[in-house]
């Protein structure tokens, strides 16, 4: 019996990893397994495709999915790695990324291509006479890990002849799936200065609580008094697979009325800036992945229906309900109930401690202005005025009493700020001050601090919406022994609002380089830094912590192979391989150089791996043969390895 019941285990195992499709065949011989989906949250963008696992595996088939041609080959040290282009006979675009090689007749033209560009790395559409066709099921390449990765898989992508993505498990492929999506949190979000939930003006945040598979609630009735968004933190498993995966399409509804639907069927790459107007960027940063229900720019493709939340006077309790669906349209419900209520807000004087008050000043940013914060190291039971000052100009602002010992502010306009002053009515006077420097998209295009740090591209199309850009310059950060501090650290605020368009620092010194600090790790970071004109600039969409730094750590170079003043025979060389890494400023994958008898070569760089390998065979010769490695990292570090092998037949 035991036995018949672990048959009957492999049986429906197997079967519920069968893949259907219109007519194009898996890119792989893992069908149906994947690691991710379509338009699932990136740094920065949507996902453009779905990844294809190969279970660790490195080297294994890629299949052509439908007859057509090679028409562009792209390889790169980080990004999408080795990527070929198809065009298929339909007109379809498909990508396939992170390849570690490509079959002999894609390879024969490559190696064409590294003696055109003169480069490891370049980007390459096949003229008339160098278009390479293909049938259904040939092999295309070797799956791998090159590119930004963190271990072996395959990117997919499906573009239609406009080169748009198109989600590839909607129309092309059917994935076994019986799991309904899973439903953690809901966020309520105030949309101006008359938003309230639950007597607070800022983002609240719930659990859901799990009535089944597929229906969840939220067991508070939340009171409401204005206007507000919501945000719901979701997520789709499916059979079999271990991950977690984006979901397709999410409805809201309010009092069985329509307010906003999103389907992740297709979207344009020039959407990739608005993606965090879809994904909550407040909430992101505290690692909680939650797709807005409402959107203010309205400028993605795939939201179907948008209509504001209007509160209705005539009913005391509105009813919402999302539904939650994947692409194999399991549908999880979520309900609540929100209630029409005026808020109660606490400004009442409580004395409870007023000996030794102290605390800290904090700015929050939210899409629909500012708050600023006091947190009470004591609870006092008061409530401090605030003050605000720009150019000698003072603008007072009431107080309310959001929990035991933090005071805050309503949501206030993000205007220009000198000084906030948090004045506790006492005898004498207690203040704290927070003095600021702000930089007015309105009026500020690039803007040069005592530092000598510029930052450009300051303007209201730089942002999503109306925001406070400002300084703070009065850090202190323990350094790593082994960084030289060429600028005091900066803070660029706000730290939890992603820009728009990308701001530009520049510093006059090309010796250096831009870091930012890992407020997680406690580390410095390199960010990349282009070096030009005596000068460097990089490129931020944040906020953060930045510094100029230099560092004369070289890099290392390791397990090389083969090695040096060793004897081989001819035909056991075909290629030279060896590790490099920089754990300060990171390598520099496009200054590596590789010579073998004075001649340099190619190479491919993995950089998940830190791993470095070249073809060899048709360079070294019988008897002696001289071998150079120079590796530099993005300050310019250098280290150099030379040596010989020995050549017999």
């Amino acid at each position: 019996m035991i036995l018949i019941l672990y048959r009957l285990n492999i049986i429906l195992t197997i079967s519920i990893s069968i893949i259907y499709s219109n007519d194009y065949i898996w890119p792989n011989d893992y069908k149906g397994e994947i690691t991710s989906t379509f338009c699932e949250p990136r740094s920065s963008r949507f996902h453009a495709g779905i990844d294809i696992r190969t279970k660790g595996e490195i080297g294994s088939n890629i299949y052509a999915i439908e007859s057509g041609y090679v028409y562009r080959i792209k390889i790169e040290p980080d990004n999408y790695g080795k990527a070929v282009y198809l065009k298929l006979k339909d007109g379809n675009i498909v990508l396939y990324s992170h390849l570690i090689e490509f079959n002999d007749t894609i390879q024969y033209l490559i190696d064409k291509l590294y003696n055109q560009y003169n480069s490891s790395f370049f980007d390459h559409i096949l003229s008339q006479e160098q278009i390479i066709e293909f049938n259904k099921g040939d092999i295309i390449g070797y799956a791998g890990d090159t590119g930004s990765v963190g271990g072996p898989h395959i990117h997919f992508e499906i573009r239609t002849k406009d080169n748009e993505p198109i989600n590839p498990l909607i129309n092309y492929y059917k994935i076994s799936d019986t799991i309904f999506p899973i439903a953690k949190t809901i966020s309520f979000i105030p949309m101006d200065n008359k938003s309230w939930i639950n007597d607070i003006q800022d983002y609240q945040t719930f659990n859901l609580t799990k009535e089944n598979n597929y229906k969840y609630t939220l067991e508070d009735t939340i009171r409401i008094d204005g206007e507000f968004g919501l945000a719901i933190e979701t997520y789709d498993k499916i059979d079999n697979l271990p991950f977690k995966f984006g979901v397709y399409s999410i409805e809201l509804f309010i009092d069985e009325e329509m307010m906003y639907s999103i389907k992740f069927d297709k979207y344009n790459f020039i959407e990739n800036p608005l993606i965090y107007t879809e994904i909550d960027y407040n909430l992101f940063k505290q690692n909680i992945i939650s797709h807005r229900l409402f959107n203010q720019n309205n400028n993605l493709s795939f939201i179907k229906n948008n209509v504001p939340y209007k509160k209705n006077i005539n009913n005391k309790y509105q009813n919402f309900l999302i539904k939650i669906a994947d692409a194999e349209n399991n549908i999880t419900e979520v309900n609540g109930v929100i209630q029409n209520s005026l808020a109660n807000i606490d400004t009442k004087n409580n004395h409870i401690n007023t000996n030794n008050i102290n605390g800290k000043i904090n700015i929050k940013h939210l899409d629909s202005g500012l708050i600023i914060e006091f947190l009470e190291e004591k609870n006092t039971g008061l409530i401090p005025d605030l003050i605000l000052l720009y150019k000698q100009k003072e603008i007072k602002h009431q107080l309310y009493r959001k929990k035991e010992g933090l005071i805050s502010s309503r949501l206030i306009k993000a205007d220009d700020i000198d000084e906030i002053n948090i004045i506790y009515n006492t005898n004498p006077k207690i203040i704290f001050k927070k003095q600021i420097t702000t930089l007015n998209p309105n009026y500020n295009n690039t803007v040069k601090l005592k530092n000598g740090i510029i930052i450009d591209n300051i303007n209201s199309e730089s942002f999503y919406n109306n925001i406070l850009l400002w300084i703070n310059d009065d850090l202190e950060h323990t350094m790593n022994d082994n960084f030289e501090t060429i600028i005091k650290p900066i803070e660029i605020n706000p730290t939890n609002i992603p820009f728009k368009e990308k701001l530009i620092l520049m510093y006059n010194n090309s010796n250096y380089g831009f870091y930012k600090y890992d407020q997680i790790n406690k580390s410095w970071n390199y960010i990349k830094t282009i070096k030009q004109n005596n000068k460097i600039t990089t490129n931020i969409s944040s906020g953060g912590v930045y510094s100029v730094l230099t560092e004369k750590e070289k890099p290392k170079i390791y397990n090389i192979y083969p090695n040096l003043n060793q004897t081989y025979k001819k035909d056991n060389i075909k290629t030279i391989s060896f590790n490099s890494d920089d754990k300060l400023s990171g390598i520099n994958p496009y200054s590596i150089k590789i010579r073998i008898n004075n001649t340099e070569i190619f190479y491919n760089y993995i950089k998940h791996r830190e791993l470095i390998t070249a073809n060899i065979q048709e360079k070294i010769t019988l008897g002696s043969n001289e071998i150079e490695i120079y590796v530099y990292d993005n300050l310019n570090n250098m280290t150099n390895v030379k040596g010989q092998i020995f050549i017999e037949k």
